[in-house]
């Protein structure tokens, strides 16, 4: 008969999950920053969407920004 393992793998904690999530949409947001960023100015000028463009770059910004906090908070978080 086989022998279990006594060695326990610790399982990642509450906030760990929270934070790998958190990086993840920060990561995302930052790629579609630099997406939004890098259209041609001229090109979105023309088709009238420089105001919406711009919108969605603030509204990237705004998402780091909340990342960060979230981030920062979470690591401050007491370890028991």
């Amino acid at each position: 008969m086989a022998k279990e393992p006594t060695d326990k793998v610790a399982l990642p904690s509450k906030e760990q999950r929270v934070l790998f999530h958190v990086q993840k949409a920060n990561k995302a947001a930052e790629t579609a920053f630099w997406w939004m960023k890098n259209i041609n100015a001229e090109d979105i000028d023309n088709l009238g969407v420089m105001s919406k463009i711009q919108n969605v770059i603030e509204l990237l910004r705004e998402v780091d920004n909340l990342t960060m906090d979230i981030t920062i908070t979470l690591k401050n978080i007491p370890k028991p």
